[in-house]
């Protein structure tokens, strides 16, 4: 059975979920896996530069996520929160949920196409030689670096373009530490923390999708050559 060849318009979806992919993922274990934010209370000494035990944070902290992901009544524990900071992690749900959501449905996606080719039910399109790994790790890099370098010069620029382009028109995010004491346990330091931690993630996956697409490419120039130095021996002959 002959094998269908990838169109372009599918050859770029997949490259955009391979991108997807690889951001959502990376995304998801700072706000789904608590034992991160755990650990970086220790490392970034949040205890003592907030001036709470660690069972007030992490009850705190908890009932956030408690809110955000099983729909539970909104609290911040025994700290004190305003209805705009409440209002704020209101917004945050459907953030949350659209990057778990974009990543189950590009890694299901992604799946199945290299299910089927596996099979040799389909055969992948090459630009260049290079497959779509390569493009989608190298886009996704160039991001990453430009971000990284930003972010680098200047942090809170980046973190307050942020907050604009996904809280549009809202000032609910500036947090006043005396009525809303949740800020005072997920200072900046610990979303500088959750950057790096996406970005090295990211950096990471995408290094390997670069290489992969290299090493692809130079087995495929490979059999090119050996096919035709058969092909020369048969005519030899």
């Amino acid at each position: 059975m002959k094998k269908q060849i990838l169109s372009h318009s599918t050859t770029i979806i997949l490259i955009i979920m391979l991108i997807l992919f690889s951001i959502s993922y990376a995304i998801l274990i700072p706000i789904i896996f608590r034992p991160f934010y755990y650990c970086a209370v220790k490392i970034l000494n949040i205890e003592k530069e907030s001036g709470y035990s660690f069972k007030v944070i992490r009850e705190a902290y908890d009932d956030v996520m408690n809110f955000i992901w099983h729909g539970d009544e909104f609290k911040t524990g025994t700290l004190l929160f305003s209805e705009e900071g409440k209002s704020h992690f209101k917004d945050c749900v459907p953030l949350f949920w659209l990057d778990l959501w974009v990543c189950i449905v590009s890694f299901v996606y992604i799946l199945v196409y290299f299910i089927l080719i596996k099979l040799n039910k389909l055969e992948m399109k090459k630009y260049k030689g290079f497959h779509p790994l390569f493009y989608a790790g190298a886009i996704v890099i160039s991001l990453v670096v430009i971000i990284s370098l930003i972010s680098i010069i200047n942090f809170d620029l980046v973190f307050k373009a942020f907050h604009n382009i996904f809280f549009h028109g809202k000032e609910n995010w500036v947090f006043d530490e005396e009525t809303d004491e949740i800020i005072n346990i997920l200072p900046k330091k610990f979303m500088a923390l959750c950057a790096a931690w996406i970005g090295i993630h990211i950096f990471a996956f995408d290094i390997f999708g670069i290489i992969y697409g290299i090493k692809k490419r130079k087995m495929s120039e490979e059999n090119k050559e050996n096919d035709l130095v058969s092909e020369l021996d048969l005519e030899g002959n």
